[in-house]
């Protein structure tokens, strides 16, 4: 029996593979468990448009995720603590300072 699996099986694919299985394993588990679906041309064809809208999606949620990370990289802020002798930090700085320093200097990106 020729299956594509919806998901990732332990021992036998990931998902997307076209596998082939013993009836009964895919019949009685795979199928009715959601796993996999039969491997007709109308399931191929219609789960590679599947995958394809949703790599489409993946790319703009990468490069908006680049665009941030770029425009983060261009951020500085200096945040003054007392230090020790020996140049160590007394206390620590905190996200929330850091948040709250970006906003009040207008630099955070909303």
């Amino acid at each position: 029996m020729k299956l594509l699996l919806k998901e990732n099986v332990d021992g036998l694919g990931y998902c997307g593979d076209e596998v082939t299985v013993k009836d009964g394993y895919g019949r009685n588990y795979l199928v009715p468990q959601g796993k996999a679906i039969l491997a007709t041309p109308k399931n191929l064809k219609q789960f590679n448009h599947q995958k394809m809208i949703v790599q489409g999606k993946l790319k703009k949620v990468v490069n908006s995720a680049t665009a941030l990370s770029d425009e983060i990289g261009k951020i500085t802020c200096t945040i003054k603590k007392k230090v020790g002798d020996q140049g160590k930090l007394f206390g620590s700085v905190s996200t929330q300072e850091i948040a709250d320093i970006l906003r009040n200097d207008g630099n955070v990106l909303e």
